[in-house]
């Protein structure tokens, strides 16, 4: 039974003194019922105080501990970021030494009547790099193209390929008439030799890397040197020359020895001297490609004050991946036996004319099939 009473010794505020409240509801002073049987945690059983409804006190949260596989992945994404962040250092610095020149090549765009019914060869897949290697006059000027190597790279079928144009291949150059095709570098650098390529020969030209092989010499020496194949005669030159211990068969050469041999004509021809040039570039590339990372740095830190280019930094990039996935380089010369005549021209020089037809079938077929 509930009891009824009135203790005026108890201290039981008005709920007119909210801010002596210890709680929010008014209580019915005369009608107070205590609740002394409910065991509910709902209600607590204080004497002298109403019932209420208070929920149970939660623990106090703890620092939660990362797992171990959460640890892992910011280290490893830390570790990840230092080495892109160096790469891109490196490769700044890399880039920063290349000299990069734009050429217009369109100002030397002609027709060549023997082969003006013969499209322009294109391939997306293909890309052409005209490496030129040129000599210079007493007076810096730019003097003839002494090596003009086609270097091709096939995204699909991941190979390499290596054309030579001979230097005294009697061709037609823009605004010049007939000429040997190294003096169109003379006569308008690299832009005009790369157009007169692809005005007599049909095929894309529109990259170039230019070098003086002379920087050549230190870049095999900083790879360690290169092995060549030589005949007994080509052995037996570069022994006159300077008594290298040169044999029939492979022969490990550093970078004066190796300039030499790819340099040799007098021994031969022009097609044994673009012979052996080819030699020595694919003898490079198969070395730079089984060296470790450092080596392939340095080899490119040092070759790249020696080059002029009109590659984009990003066309460098994929231009060194994709010459990374290729296999050894196949190697043609133009023009090849049966694709030309010998000529000698009013002034007395003697030329190699060629049939361009039978050229630019012949290219077609090693560069994109």
């Amino acid at each position: 039974m509930a009891k009824n009473y009135e203790d005026p010794n108890r201290d039981i505020r008005s709920h007119s003194d909210p801010s002596q409240s210890g709680w929010d509801e008014p209580i019915d002073r005369y009608n107070y019922v205590e609740d002394v049987y409910s065991d509910s945690k709902s209600y607590r059983s204080r004497k002298g105080q109403p019932h209420y409804t208070q929920p149970d006190p939660k623990p106090p949260k703890g620092k939660k501990k990362m797992k171990g596989w959460k640890k892992a992945l910011i280290w490893i994404g830390s570790i990840l970021a230092a080495i892109l962040i160096a790469l891109l250092v490196l490769v700044g610095l890399l880039f920063g030494r290349l000299n990069v020149q734009k050429v217009d090549t369109d100002q030397y765009v002609e027709t060549v009547d023997e082969v003006a019914h013969i499209d322009l060869m294109d391939s997306g897949s293909v890309m052409n790099v005209l490496v030129i290697g040129a000599d210079s006059n007493q007076d810096g000027t730019e003097g003839r193209s002494d090596t003009m190597m086609l270097i091709s790279l096939n995204a699909k079928t991941n190979s390499m390929k290596i054309v030579s144009f001979l230097r005294d291949l009697y061709v037609q150059i823009p605004g010049q008439g007939k000429d040997r095709l190294n003096a169109a570098y003379s006569y308008g650098g690299a832009g005009m030799l790369m157009q007169t390529i692809e005005n007599n020969f049909r095929i894309p030209v529109d990259k170039y890397l230019e070098t003086n092989f002379d920087g050549f010499e230190g870049i095999i020496d900083a790879m360690g040197g290169i092995d060549v194949t030589m005949t007994a005669a080509e052995a037996q030159f570069i022994n006159d020359w300077k008594n290298v211990g040169a044999v029939e068969g492979e022969n490990h050469l550093n970078g004066k020895n190796a300039l030499y041999f790819a340099r040799m004509r007098k021994l031969d021809s022009d097609f044994g001297r673009t012979t052996r040039q080819r030699q020595v570039v694919s003898a490079m590339f198969k070395k730079l490609k089984s060296s470790n990372p450092l080596t392939m740095y340095k080899v490119a830190f040092d070759l790249m004050p020696n080059l002029k280019t009109n590659l984009s930094y990003v066309e460098l990039i994929r231009f060194g991946l994709a010459f990374s996935k290729m296999s050894d380089a196949e190697t043609l010369s133009v023009p090849s036996d049966g694709t030309y005549y010998d000529y000698t021209t009013p002034e007395g020089a003697m030329v190699l004319v060629p049939y361009l037809e039978q050229n630019i079938q012949l290219l077609r077929g090693f560069l994109y099939e």
